[in-house]
């Protein structure tokens, strides 16, 4: 009977150990998109406050339109690999005003 109770706590803690490390690999997966999107959006705000992005910022959003009409919302790379150069552009500026804040200086 203890093997049997043995076994069956190395058995459990073991598919335990498993479910919670992949549990932790999703959150911090989640974690970094959250980063992500936080810093795309300071980027959108300080690239909105300066009029000569806006035409930029217009073809993006347009770019961005196109691309979810034509494949609708769904979220797996294939679809949403078109979009990414905007979002990275917006992460650029989010990274560029945080420095610039972070320094002392004025945000561009």
């Amino acid at each position: 009977m203890d093997e049997v109770r043995d076994s069956f706590r190395s058995s459990t803690w073991g598919w335990l150990r498993g479910t919670l490390a992949g549990i932790g690999t999703v959150l911090l997966g989640i974690a970094g998109v959250a980063v992500m999107r936080v810093l795309q959006l300071v980027g959108l705000a300080a690239l909105l406050r300066r009029r000569e992005h806006w035409p930029p910022l217009a073809l993006f959003g347009l770019w961005i339109a196109f691309v979810l009409a034509v494949n609708g919302p769904i979220a797996t790379p294939k679809y949403r690999l078109p979009i990414e150069p905007p979002l990275m552009v917006m992460t650029g500026a989010g990274l560029y005003t945080l420095s610039r804040w972070r320094h002392g200086a004025k945000p561009a």
